[in-house]
C-alpha cells in the first residue's frame, strides 16, 4: 500500500513550518551564547572574589578587565565588593555574601540554559520529523 503524497497545501504548511522553526532555531542558539558568555563572566567574578578573600589588604592583585588582560592593583579594602544587582544598581557586600550572590546568580542561569537547551532540543526535534516528510513530498511531485 503506498502513501499518499501531501497536498500542495500540506507541503506549502509544512515549509513555512520548517522556516518558522529555523529562525527559531537560531533564536534560541544566540540565547545559549548569551547565556553561557554570562554564567562564564559570573564565574570568573565569583573566582575573582574568592582569591581576594585569600589575601591580605595592601596586597598586589591582577585585576581581571576582559580579553585576557589584567590591571596590578594594590588590594585597599579586602572584605568587600560591590556587586551588580541589574539594571545599572550596584551594591557594596562583604566578600563571603558577594561570592554567594555570584553563586546563586549562576545558579538561576544554569537553569535558564538547560531551559533554553531544551526548547533548542525540541525545535531539532520537530525539524528532524518535518524534514523527511518535505523531502519525500518534493521528490513525489518530481516524479509524478
Amino acid at each position: 500500500m503506498s502513501k499518499t503524497p501531501p497536498s500542495e497545501e500540506d507541503l506549502q504548511s509544512l515549509v513555512v513550518e520548517y522556516r518558522v522553526l529555523q529562525d527559531m532555531s537560531v533564536d534560541l542558539q544566540q540565547r545559549v551564547n548569551v547565556i553561557s558568555a554570562f554564567i562564564s563572566e559570573l564565574q570568573a567574578a565569583a573566582n575573582t572574589v574568592e582569591e581576594v578573600s585569600k589575601v591580605g589588604e595592601g596586597a598586589e592583585v591582577l585585576i581581571p578587565i576582559g580579553g585576557a588582560s589584567y590591571i596590578r592593583a594594590k588590594l585597599a579594602n579586602q572584605g568587600k565588593a560591590v556587586v551588580g544587582l541589574g539594571a545599572g544598581v550596584a551594591i557594596e557586600k562583604e566578600l563571603s555574601e558577594a561570592k554567594k550572590h555570584l553563586e546563586d546568580r549562576i545558579g538561576e542561569l544554569q537553569q535558564a540554559l538547560a531551559s533554553v537547551q531544551r526548547q533548542l532540543m525540541n525545535v531539532a526535534a520537530r525539524m528532524a520529523q518535518i524534514e523527511p516528510k518535505i523531502r519525500e513530498a518534493l521528490e513525489a511531485r518530481r516524479t509524478a
